[in-house]
C-alpha cells in the first residue's frame, strides 16, 4: 500500500514537474530581482513591459512544448538536426547558457553574502 502511495507521488511529479521547472526557469530570481528594482525606481508606468514579457514567455513555453511532443525531441536536438549548420549553433546556445546560468549564479551568490552580511550586523551589532 505504501509503494502505491508513493508511486503515485512520483507519477503526479512527474507530470507537473517538468512545468513547474520550465516556470521556474524563464521567472527567475534575475527577473524577481530586476521587476523588483524596476518596480521601486518606476512604479506602475513598466506594467506593460511585464505583461509582454509574460506573453512571450508564455508563446515560447508553448511552441517549445508542441515541439517536443510533436518530434519527440528536444528544442535543441532539433535546431541540432534540422539546421544547416545546426552542431555549431546547438553548441553556441549551450555554451550561451552556461554563461548565463554561472551569471545567474554569481547574481545569487551576491545577494546571498549581503543578506548574510546584514543579518550579521543585526545579530551580533556593528
Amino acid at each position: 500500500m505504501a509503494k502505491s502511495k508513493v508511486n503515485k507521488i512520483l507519477i503526479g511529479l512527474s507530470a507537473v514537474g517538468p512545468g513547474l521547472f520550465l516556470i521556474g526557469y524563464n521567472i527567475g530570481t534575475g527577473s524577481v530581482t530586476t521587476m523588483a528594482k524596476a518596480g521601486a525606481e518606476h512604479g506602475m508606468t513598466l506594467l506593460w513591459a511585464l505583461a509582454l514579457s509574460c506573453i512571450f514567455t508564455y508563446i515560447l513555453m508553448v511552441a517549445y512544448g508542441k515541439t517536443t511532443l510533436v518530434t519527440g525531441h528536444t528544442a535543441l536536438y532539433n535546431i541540432k538536426k534540422q539546421f544547416k549548420f545546426g552542431i555549431p549553433l546547438a553548441i553556441y546556445i549551450l555554451i550561451a547558457l552556461v554563461i548565463g546560468e554561472l551569471l545567474a549564479l554569481m547574481g545569487v551568490m551576491g545577494i546571498v553574502s549581503d543578506l548574510l552580511s546584514e543579518g550579521s550586523r543585526l545579530i551580533w551589532g556593528g
